[in-house]
């Protein structure tokens, strides 16, 4: 596992973004509130296995564009975020299938998550919570419709994948507070903006990218297998 050093410099970088909302708009937020992302992005590269490295390392700097996109107020700057958000979204997707069923070095949060059927029945759950939020929030979209309404099948999908091909536990809960950030994100943009929301939407995005880290490096990958010549026939 990433050593305390990083996980605390991940934390401290994601608090000063956090507390620094309330002077939202600033020069330089975009760099304030990558830096976490960075961080992570410094994880995967040192402690994944590379197997892993290159597709998460993907993922990490298709969200951090999409935070930077998403910070700017220039034309067309949302739909430039949301499908970068989408690209990591997909890409997630992937190393899920990739690495589907795979041996995680002691799982946590045993008894919190289901397993087996359980995990199958919380993905037929979380497409019913995609369902409902399209119904409440597509309709205020405006011009914005289908994009959106992509967004939350490739978003849903991540989650769903992340169940039915038996991620770490840790992944899966970051995948499912992933959707709850975007599910925020979207009521205060079409909706109505809940107490706190901007606090909210950060709060659980940046737990959402360190616990999927977290869960996909304790994957277990099978070493590779080297075969040596027997000394009869050398």
């Amino acid at each position: 596992m990433p050593s305390i050093y990083f996980i605390g410099l991940f934390v401290v970088t994601a608090l000063i973004y956090l507390a620094s909302l309330g002077f939202t708009p600033y020069p330089g937020q975009h760099l304030f509130k990558v830096l976490p992302i960075l961080v992570l992005l410094i994880i995967a590269f040192r402690y994944l296995a590379p197997r892993k490295r290159v597709l998460v390392s993907m993922a990490i700097i298709a969200s951090g564009i999409g935070d930077v996109l998403l910070v700017f107020e220039f034309e067309s700057a949302f739909i430039m975020g949301l499908f970068s958000f989408l690209v990591a979204h997909l890409i997630y997707g992937i190393v899920f299938y990739r690495f589907a069923n795979v041996q995680v070095e002691h799982d946590s949060f045993s008894g919190v998550l289901p397993d087996g059927l359980g995990r199958r029945r919380l993905a037929f759950v979380m497409a019913l919570f995609a369902a409902a939020m399209a119904y409440h929030i597509l309709p205020s979209t405006g011009g914005l419709f289908l994009p959106v309404a992509f967004y939350l099948i490739v978003i849903t999908g991540m989650a769903i994948s992340a169940l039915i091909f038996n991620m770490s536990k840790l992944t899966i809960i970051g995948a499912l507070s992933f959707v709850v950030s975007d599910a925020i994100l979207a009521q205060s943009l079409f909706k109505t903006a809940l107490p706190g929301s901007s606090y909210l939407v950060m709060l659980t995005y940046y737990f959402a990218q360190l616990m999927i880290l977290l869960g996909l490096v304790k994957i277990a990958l099978p070493e590779p297998h080297h075969f040596e010549t027997d000394a009869e026939y050398t």
